[in-house]
């Protein structure tokens, strides 16, 4: 078994980082051009679901298709985690903090409005109430840090997070019940 794997989403030609932590995954393979790398449309699968989820697809094929990692990431062709001398981070690197913390996520990045104004300005604001109202009916122990989320002024700029593979598993069981 790997002790990690960092699976780089992308649904456009990229160089993919040399370490050998670093696997492409072609989301929105079912009804795409093929671009030479592995598709998230074998095993289980929603890759024709791409254009309404985006790198999620991607997200959800790991979930349900990967079975030889201890710990499991997210990133995207054009987003990585870097280390503090700007370079993509490597298997030591990510294992040093994933020794310390339960989970990797990108700094957030503070806005002038709130996430929700953010959201409005460049999608349908209808999907993040929907979402709200879903997540309140599903798991109301979270609809206080949802309105804070939404209200508040950080964003996590780009789905990219490390986690242990039970703990990504439940990430993305949470998700996709919503």
């Amino acid at each position: 078994m790997e002790k990690i794997k960092i699976y780089t989403i992308t649904h456009k030609k990229f160089t993919c980082p040399r370490d050998t932590i670093y696997h492409p995954l072609h989301v929105g393979h079912a009804l795409a051009k093929d671009l030479g790398y592995p598709g998230d449309d074998v095993g289980e699968n929603i890759s024709e679901k791409n254009c309404y989820y985006s790198e999620l697809t991607g997200l959800y094929w790991i979930w349900k298709n990967e079975k030889d990692a201890e710990y499991l990431g997210l990133c995207h062709y054009r987003r990585y985690f870097v280390n503090q001398d700007g370079f993509t981070m490597n298997e030591t690197e990510y294992m040093d903090i994933l020794s310390k913390h339960d989970v990797i996520v990108s700094c957030p990045r503070m806005v002038e409005g709130s996430y929700y104004e953010e959201y409005k300005s460049a999608h349908s604001i209808e999907n993040l109430e929907k979402t709200g109202e879903v997540l309140r009916e599903l798991f109301p122990d979270y609809a206080e840090d949802f309105a804070q989320v939404v209200h508040g002024k950080k964003l996590y700029i780009g789905n990219l997070f490390a986690a242990p593979r039970k703990l990504f598993c439940a990430y993305a069981e949470w998700l996709f019940a919503i």
